[in-house]
């Protein structure tokens, strides 16, 4: 298992890397889409900022402002697009909003506490649910990278593991 402090150096690793990917979005391709039913590339941006902060909560004391996955779902749609200089600066805020309270946490809080969480239908392990947060800061990250190679912008999987800082 995974230590609270571990996993939040982690998770920073995980940001500084999506960071330098929203670098690479091109201002006048917010609006595109890979596909009718995707993310705009403004609103994946959005919505990997915005998420972080949702989890944040989630995670500390299980309030999502939602009950149930489908509710988050409908929601996710409706996000606003960011160009890239605000989605970066709003990632790295609340990625500081989540470190904060994650780390008000004890270790046992942690390690073995649960909470709430729609995305498993009810209790679940903390440590779990922040697992989630780093699974969906990474699943979109790789959405947004595969985005830009459709669009032939010059990326390399280095990006995608935290060898270039922002």
């Amino acid at each position: 298992m995974i230590r609270r402090d571990q996993f939040l150096r982690f998770y920073d690793e995980i940001v500084t890397s999506s960071e330098v990917i929203f670098r690479h979005v091109p201002a006048e391709k917010v609006d595109w889409r890979p596909f009718e039913s995707f993310f705009t590339l403004g609103q994946l941006m959005a919505h990997m900022a915005i998420s972080t902060r949702v989890y944040a909560d989630g995670v500390t004391d299980g309030q999502w402002g939602v009950t149930a996955l489908r509710a988050v779902l409908v929601t996710n749609r409706r996000t606003p697009p960011m160009d890239p200089p605000t989605a970066r600066e709003r990632l790295r805020e609340n990625a500081a909003y989540f470190a904060e309270r994650l780390s008000s946490l004890s270790e046992q809080d942690f390690e073995e506490g649960e909470v709430f969480a729609p995305q498993f239908n009810g209790p679940a392990p903390r440590w779990r649910v922040a697992m989630l947060a780093a699974e969906h800061q990474i699943n979109h990250k790789a959405e947004l990278f595969m985005s830009l190679k459709m669009l032939k912008i010059t990326l390399h999987t280095g990006h995608l593991y935290h060898l270039e800082r922002p």
